[in-house]
């Protein structure tokens, strides 16, 4: 019974989910929107770049981004509103293409893989052979994130906007998990004496990067 509070908080968060992703669906299908609904379909980008703005050291530079936040889209709010699916396809290409992005930059001159940086945090003393396959995965993760963002835009240019929406908001994500068990099954059997996977290394970077904020600083 102690873990019902738990179970219960995911269970309400997985129903959000479901309804935001049926809302999404809807939305993006309609010609036009009235200004909630347009309103819902940009939030998660207006949450994006608000957290960014925020997390910038200079005020000058975070007074700028957080005054363009809110006075672009008042001013292209009628836009907005006569174009919903453009909205849904545009934060759609955003995160994969951004996530395409910051995994392949990785991969470039002297920067260390990001797969590789994750497992540090999990496992700090790395043999060659975990080198080699945390930089192999960021290129798999890489490539991935590319499809995604290629196929949401060809969908979404020669295809019908239901189908488009369908492959955005119902196939994404169990594509995403699709790949994560992909990744789990060659690492077992490619390094199966290793705790290199994605997804403990990533939880380890994160456990170390809340641990570094809560430090008193000096």
């Amino acid at each position: 019974m102690t873990n019902l509070p738990r179970r219960l908080r995911i269970m309400a968060i997985l129903v959000l989910l479901a309804g935001y992703i049926l809302l999404n669906h809807h939305l993006a299908q309609q010609k036009q929107a009235g200004n909630l609904a347009t309103l819902v379909a940009c939030l998660p980008l207006l949450l994006a770049g608000a957290s960014f703005a925020w997390q910038q050291q200079t005020f000058w530079v975070r007074a700028i981004l957080l005054t363009a936040l809110v006075t672009l889209p008042a001013i292209g709010w009628p836009l907005l509103k006569n174009y919903p699916a453009n909205i849904y396809m545009t934060q759609h290409v955003a995160l994969f293409g951004g996530l395409a992005i910051w995994f392949g930059r990785s991969l470039f001159g002297d920067r260390q893989a990001l797969c590789t940086q994750f497992a540090r945090f999990d496992q700090p003393v790395m043999t060659d052979a975990i080198l080699r396959y945390t930089r192999r995965v960021t290129l798999a993760w890489t490539v991935f994130f590319v499809a995604m963002a290629s196929a949401s835009v060809s969908l979404f240019l020669w295809s019908s906007i239901s189908t488009w929406s369908l492959f955005a908001n119902f196939f994404s994500l169990p594509l995403v998990i699709l790949m994560f068990a992909a990744e789990y099954a060659v690492r077992c059997r490619v390094l199966p004496e290793g705790r290199t996977g994605i997804t403990s290394a990533f939880f380890a970077y994160r456990r170390a990067i809340v641990s570094a904020r809560q430090k008193p600083s000096p």
